[in-house]
């Protein structure tokens, strides 16, 4: 697809595609991404920047490893859904302190967290 440097938005939902994390949709501009139920795979890259991401949509892949932790608190990032894949390693109960972060879906997942009694 080359790389598209003014994207918005993504939708590729519900296909047949596989492989890495897609860096050529890195984009400034880009708000919503949604890759979800797909066969993508391996790990979620630490150095991609989506700076103006809202929505994040990932879920029923096959993405494995631990998330970055920048990802949980991407300042503009309000969805973030992760659900069916296997992802693991720990979740910090600092997720969404310092940021708009407001729907964190995880299930199906093999995520470690301590849930304080705050």
């Amino acid at each position: 697809m080359g790389r598209m440097s003014r994207l918005w938005y993504v939708y590729m939902s519900g296909n047949q595609l596989k492989g890495p994390f897609p860096f050529q949709l890195q984009s400034p501009w880009l708000e919503v991404m949604d890759i979800s139920h797909n066969s993508f795979s391996g790990s979620i890259p630490r150095n991609v920047d989506f700076p103006s991401l809202r929505e994040l949509r990932l879920e029923n892949n096959e993405f494995m490893g631990s998330v970055p932790g920048s990802l949980f608190n991407a300042e503009a990032l309000e969805v973030l859904d992760l659900r069916n894949n296997n992802l693991s390693g720990k979740i910090l109960n600092t997720v969404g302190e310092t940021s708009k972060l407001r729907v964190l879906l995880l299930r199906n997942n093999s995520f470690q967290t301590h849930i304080s009694e705050k």
